[in-house]
């Protein structure tokens, strides 16, 4: 997802949702987010969470980087 702040600054967010369970469980507001930290972010959520049985993501150039699709 992508707001502006008040003075038109570009801030993205980036969220992970467990829509089956309807919870937020992780959330990154930044003016850039990189690939490497849309790794980094599920990873951490696997090893306390466990592997999901799927994974839906956004289509933004952060999520079709070479870092998220190895």
């Amino acid at each position: 997802m992508e707001d502006r702040t008040e003075r038109g600054h570009k801030l993205g967010t980036l969220a992970v949702i467990d829509a089956s369970a309807r919870q937020c469980l992780a959330t990154r507001i930044a003016p850039a987010i990189p690939a490497s930290a849309v790794v980094r972010r599920p990873e951490c959520l696997l090893l306390t969470r466990g592997v999901p049985k799927f994974i839906h993501s956004g289509n933004g150039s952060e999520f079709v980087a070479r870092a998220v699709c190895q």
